[in-house]
């Protein structure tokens, strides 16, 4: 039985601009197995640095968030609106990302409620294909969670279009 988490997401503020580009630089080297975007580090050991200074500061339809465990970060989630979303969705789950000993844990199931808890409505989402533990992640997350889930294949990322009540 797993014990009770104390897992919460905050909004990211300008004050977070060095968490976020470190936490992302984490992120960007669990993607470098499955992408080619991410194949050298910058002269300061960062694999794209501008990828924070792009999104931040967040303008309107960007949702990202600091995934916390007891006041203390384990990993980040980006959704966006609509005017960033495929068409036919209202949302777009863009990241998600827990270091990994909080992966298997239930924090990502919690952050994800917490971010679907005041957006309803249709959702997609793409994960690499490669990645067979995130595809399995959201099958089995989406199956509990949402309803009208369709899975397609658009190499190289599953996509997945749900809806959420």
């Amino acid at each position: 039985m797993r014990k009770k988490m104390n897992v919460s997401i905050r909004p990211v503020e300008e004050k977070d601009r060095l968490l976020i580009k470190n936490i992302f630089n984490l992120y960007q080297d669990e993607l470098s197995v499955y992408s080619s975007d991410f194949e050298c580090l910058d002269e300061n050991g960062y694999f794209a640095p501008e990828t924070v200074n792009e999104i931040l500061p967040f303008g309107d339809g960007v949702f990202p968030y600091i995934i916390e465990e007891n006041a203390r970060p384990i990993g980040f989630v980006m959704a966006t609106d609509q005017s960033y979303a495929p068409d036919g969705a209202d949302f777009c789950l863009e990241e998600l990302f827990l270091i990994r000993k909080k992966r298997g844990t239930g924090a990502a199931e919690c952050a994800m409620k917490e971010i679907f808890k005041n957006r309803a409505g249709k959702w997609a989402l793409e994960v690499y294909r490669e990645n067979a533990r995130a595809v399995s992640f959201w099958t089995r997350f989406l199956d509990c969670t949402a309803e009208n889930i369709s899975k397609t294949d658009a190499p190289p990322f599953i996509r997945f279009f749900f809806t959420v009540k």
